[in-house]
């Protein structure tokens, strides 16, 4: 993931800074990463023990300096190769918070009870607060910082994302999604997803519209 974030393709005159959290990690990712880092174009933090998704998170954000935050997960499911898209509607100051949606792009090796959950996930935001949106749940999500700095986080876990939308949207945001590529991969390459999670997921958007 590293590799393919240093060869991603950016928009020109674009400073940037790459904060990496280990969480936790026991197979070897943590004594790789003490070799890389240095100086500011890669900072590494590391949790003692795994602390869960979104904490990950709020760690990474006490560091980061940029005006721009975007969020990567680095299990290769999500394609760097997609930042350009991502960015340029901040970048051209039509949005402030964009969300990669895999509905609009591609998609492959998605089970098909992830994907229906999907879509239920996206309807049920539809119902509860008006707005349609096809990929809720997306790992790839980009912020100005005074947007995401301004809102607090409660999670720890993968209800980051249902959270961090509702959110998003109760206080009036517009969120523009743009096609990406993802290709998920199986449950014995470490995909921490599972019923009860996604179900932890999909309880955040009634959790945090009814606050």
């Amino acid at each position: 993931m590293i590799a393919k974030i240093r060869s991603a393709t950016l928009p020109p005159r674009l400073v940037t800074e790459t904060i990496i959290v280990d969480d936790g990690s026991t197979d070897g990712t943590a004594e790789f990463l003490a070799t890389i880092a240095g100086g500011d174009a890669i900072i590494v933090l590391s949790n003692k023990k795994n602390t869960g998704k979104a904490a990950s998170i709020k760690l990474g954000l006490t560091r980061a300096s940029g005006d721009i935050i975007l969020i990567q997960d680095a299990d290769l499911e999500y394609d760097p190769r997609d930042y350009r898209a991502l960015l340029g509607p901040i970048l051209n100051g039509n949005a402030a918070i964009v969300f990669g949606s895999r509905f609009k792009g591609s998609i492959k090796n998605m089970k098909w009870y992830n994907a229906l959950a999907n879509r239920i996930t996206s309807l049920t935001m539809r119902l509860l607060y008006g707005i349609s949106l096809t990929d809720v749940n997306t790992g790839y999500k980009v912020f100005k910082r005074d947007v995401i700095s301004g809102i607090p986080i409660e999670s720890s876990n993968f209800m980051f994302e249902t959270e961090i939308t509702a959110r998003c949207v109760k206080k009036g945001y517009r969120i523009i999604e743009v096609p990406i590529a993802y290709e998920a991969r199986p449950s014995k390459e470490g995909k921490k997803m599972t019923f009860l999670k996604a179900l932890e997921m999909y309880w955040g958007l009634f959790r945090y519209r009814f606050r």
